[in-house]
C-alpha cells in the first residue's frame, strides 16, 4: 500500500466548517490512485473490507448464504458509493466549485472540493449525493414495475442493493452525525439562522 500522495496538502486546502469535507479520512493505507477528468480519485484498502459488512447484511435479508451474493453484493455497494460521491461532485461542478478528490473509504466515501462561503452551493452539494441515490432507487423500482421482480441471483441482489441498501444507506446519510450530509444540512440551517438574526439585529 502506498500514501496517497498529496493528500495532506489537499486536505490542508479545506474548510473544516464544510460538513462534506469534515468526515476522518485516513492519510495513508490508499491502494489505487487514478485522475479523472482532473479529479484525484483514491481507493482506500478498507474500502474493499467494508464490502464483507454488507455482504452479509444482504444475505440474512435473502435468507442464504452464498459466493455469487456477496459479490454481487459487493459491486452494488461500489456502485452505490461512486454514485453518492459522483452526485456530489457534479453538483460542485453544476455550482462552479472546484473538485480536488473523490475518496472511497470503509466509512463510504468523501469529496474534497474548494471551499465556498455560498450556502447555497454548500447546500447544493451536500444533497448531491443523496440526490443522486434517489435517482437510482426510482429507475431501479420502475424497472421492477415493468419487467416484476427479478428471479436471478445477480439481478435480486442488484435490486435489494440499489432499493433495500441504498434507501438503508440514505436513511443513515440523513442523521445528523458527524460527517454526514444530515449534520452538513443541520449546520447549514444553523448558519443561514445566524446570518439572519445577525441581519436584522
Amino acid at each position: 500500500m502506498r500514501r496517497a500522495a498529496g493528500l495532506p496538502r489537499l486536505r490542508a486546502q479545506l474548510s473544516s466548517t464544510l460538513g462534506v469535507m469534515s468526515i476522518d479520512v485516513p492519510e495513508s493505507g490508499y491502494i489505487a490512485s487514478l485522475q479523472v477528468s482532473g479529479v484525484r480519485v483514491l481507493l482506500h484498502w478498507s474500502f474493499p473490507a467494508s464490502w464483507l459488512w454488507w455482504g452479509c447484511l444482504t444475505q440474512f435479508m435473502m435468507g442464504s448464504l452464498s459466493l455469487p451474493i456477496f459479490l454481487w453484493t459487493a459491486f452494488a455497494v461500489a456502485v452505490l458509493v461512486a454514485l453518492h460521491e459522483l452526485g456530489h461532485a457534479a453538483a460542485a461542478k453544476a455550482c462552479n466549485v472546484r473538485v480536488h478528490a473523490l475518496l472511497a473509504t470503509a466509512s463510504g466515501g468523501a469529496c474534497l472540493f474548494e471551499p465556498t462561503g455560498s450556502l447555497a452551493k454548500r447546500a447544493a452539494i451536500a444533497i448531491g449525493g443523496i440526490t443522486a441515490q434517489f435517482v437510482l432507487i426510482a429507475a431501479t423500482a420502475l424497472l421492477v414495475s415493468r419487467y416484476g421482480v427479478p428471479t436471478t441471483t445477480m439481478l435480486s441482489c442488484l435490486t435489494i442493493g440499489f432499493l433495500g441498501v441504498n434507501g438503508l444507506i440514505i436513511l443513515l446519510n440523513l442523521l445528523p452525525y458527524r460527517g454526514t450530509d444530515g449534520a452538513v444540512l443541520l449546520s447549514l440551517l444553523r448558519e443561514a439562522l445566524r446570518r439572519r438574526r445577525s441581519t436584522f439585529s
